[in-house]
């Protein structure tokens, strides 16, 4: 393969990550409320478990009190999320969740 035929994959490659990751964060609506907050972090999770959406949806009042922190939160990394959450040790990702990569 010449240097030229590698450079054109290369860029295609790098333009088709930059587009997929403006694609993801552009998608991604933060709502401030916990049912956006508790669906961040499930999404983060892969877990679409009604009694872990239910469990989420009650303690989120007490954990976070305003719409700011709430937005704040809707917009961690999938890492961070599930860090909050779960704590350090909790660190299961699914990394295509992340928005930056």
């Amino acid at each position: 393969m010449t240097a030229a035929l590698r450079g054109l994959v290369a860029g295609l490659v790098v333009a088709a990550v930059i587009a997929g990751c403006y694609r993801a964060a552009r998608d991604r609506r933060v709502t401030g409320t916990c049912a956006g907050a508790c669906a961040w972090y499930l999404d983060c999770k892969s877990s679409d478990d009604p009694a872990a959406r239910d469990r989420c949806l009650a303690e989120c009042p007490e954990v976070f009190g305003d719409e700011t922190s709430l937005g704040e939160f809707e917009q961690l990394e999938c890492k961070d999320a599930i860090e909050y959450v779960d704590g350090v040790a909790a660190t299961t990702v699914h990394a295509s969740r992340d928005r930056r990569r």
